[in-house]
Formats: C-alpha cells, structure tokens, sequence
C-alpha cells in the first residue's frame, strides 16, 4: 500500500510550461554626413540596451538596464499590433530603422526623420511613442 502511494505521487502530472519565443526589436535613428546612428535593442528576457555605432564601427554600448519579461512581451505584441500590414522602405538622409525579429523571422521598416510618417497608423505613432519614454534617462522605468 505505501509502495502505491509513493508510486502514484511520483507520477502527478504536470503541465508543461510554453517557452516564449525569443525575440528582439531593434529601433534606430541616424545617418546624414557623419554615418552616426544611435539606437536601442529591447529582448525578450527584458534587457533594454543603448547603443551607437559609427561607420564601418561595431555598436558601442551605452547602457544596459533589466525590465522584466512580461513588459517587454508586451511591447512586442503591441509593435505586432501597432504596425499590422503597414509597411515602408523609404530612406533619407536621417533614417529610422525599426527591426523586429521573431525566432528565425525579421521584419524591417525604414522611413526618413525620426518621427513615424505620414500615412503610418496612428497605433505605430503611439507605439514609438511609448517605447522613447521606456528609454529615455537610461532606461528608467
């Protein structure tokens, strides 16, 4: 009867727990005469990171600060929700390049100034802004 007993608790069942995928999205502003662009890489574990990087220069960190995972899964699928099927390869001389990768997938956009253009969806607008508040002073939150 015990041996039962320690045989039937051995064998409860457990859920297994879903890994989220990994992603990462990648906003950045620069170019113009001096190549210089700056940037910052928001992952999936919640590592916020500042960076720039010259011409022909590997990124240069700035900062590093720790947000928790669920803030940063929530700003995924609020970029997957802000940016729906629009889409922009436009350059000019200043270039924002917004990057998110998913697991082995990456979507781009680019488009000229550092504010979203014309004729995106107001939801990117609102996105943007709110991921510039999450990096402004070092990454507070």
């Amino acid at each position: 009867m015990l041996l039962t007993l320690v045989v039937l608790s051995a064998c409860r069942h457990t859920e297994p727990q879903r890994a989220q995928p990994e992603f990462r999205i990648t906003l950045s502003h620069g170019g113009g005469f001096t190549g210089m662009t700056s940037g910052h890489h928001l992952r999936s574990d919640g590592t916020l990171t500042a960076w720039r990087r010259g011409l022909a220069q590997d990124e240069q960190i700035e900062w590093t600060v720790q947000h928790t995972k669920e803030d940063a899964r929530l700003r995924a699928e609020g970029l997957r929700h802000a940016v729906g099927s629009w889409r922009s390869d436009q350059l000019g001389n200043m270039t924002t390049h917004l990057e998110f990768t998913l697991c082995d997938s990456i979507w781009t956009w680019t488009w000229p100034g550092n504010q979203a253009p014309a004729g995106a969806p107001q939801s990117l607008s609102d996105w943007l802004s709110d991921f510039d508040r999450l990096t402004r002073g070092g990454g507070a939150k």
